[in-house]
């Protein structure tokens, strides 16, 4: 049993080591202490493959997606970022890496103003940058939405018209338009009805072949996780207790936790999603 979260294959693009979150405590009250919510956290993750993360509300998976992409600062610990300590840069290194590396919310609406209209939330962080002109921008929105099955037509559509699978594939979009290497979901797929997540993997997972975009899935949903992940990473009190691939982790957990938290896997639920994200 293991509890440093790695994945084997092509070199490292992410690695964080030993990181530490602490919230250090408002003193209201006598017995108010600092809370620990990340203790000593490793991962690694290589390109092209999709690391899982795991475990129950409060465990601490959240606070480590937002230290990753520097949301949050953290106690101790390193991040390294193909090869470079993100702690260390400054300026525009920083916002370099920062658009390698994005973040997908579980409620598309933390990302996406919904008055504004489709097109201008996907070019947003475009525009931001100043990377790219208004126009060589509009042709980049418009073809990374027809990719994620949007059409480009209704990019004048304010975002408050879309359905929540239509919002979360506009957060996609705007997450893809900066070329990234590492996508991180944060429950991003939680929210959707069955149909819609199965789609939603199908896309993820024809983007990571095309691409060798690497990705932290972040979830509770274990049917989510045995239909997208590689490996699995299971949380508890900030510490991953447990991790190995989804296949050797499902079939035989070792650690009393883990076994605790797939003890409620509805089985038949695990089923219908893996076919559906076959069949769709």
């Amino acid at each position: 049993m293991r509890t440093e979260a790695c994945i084997a294959g092509d070199r490292p693009i992410l690695r964080v080591r030993a990181l530490r979150k602490i919230y250090p405590s408002r003193g209201l009250f006598r017995d108010d202490r600092d809370v620990t919510a990340v203790d000593g956290v490793s991962l690694v993750l290589s390109r092209g493959r999709t690391l899982a993360l795991v475990g129950e509300s409060g465990c601490g998976k959240s606070t480590l997606a937002r230290c990753v992409v520097r949301l949050e600062e953290f106690n101790s610990g390193e991040i390294r970022f193909q090869g470079a300590d993100l702690l260390a840069l400054r300026g525009e290194e920083l916002r370099r890496a920062r658009r390698r590396i994005q973040l997908i919310f579980q409620e598309p609406l933390e990302a996406l103003n919904p008055r504004f209209s489709a097109l201008d939330v996907v070019i947003e962080p475009l525009i931001i940058s100043r990377d790219v002109g208004r126009r060589e921008a509009i042709d980049r929105a418009q073809r990374v939405m027809e990719l994620v099955g949007l059409p480009a037509a209704r990019g004048s559509r304010l975002v408050q018209e879309f359905s929540g699978g239509q919002k979360q594939r506009l957060a996609l979009a705007r997450a893809l338009i900066t070329d990234p290497a590492v996508l991180i979901f944060d429950e991003a797929l939680s929210g959707l009805d069955l149909s819609v997540q199965a789609q939603m993997v199908n896309l993820l997972l024809d983007l990571q072949a095309t691409s060798k975009l690497a990705y932290l899935f972040i979830s509770h949903d274990l049917r989510l996780v045995q239909a997208l992940a590689d490996e699995v990473a299971v949380m508890k009190d900030g510490v991953i207790v447990e991790s190995g691939t989804v296949t050797d982790v499902f079939r035989n957990p070792q650690h009393g936790y883990t076994q605790k938290l797939f003890s409620t896997i509805p089985r038949k639920g695990i089923a219908s999603l893996s076919e559906m994200a076959i069949k769709n």
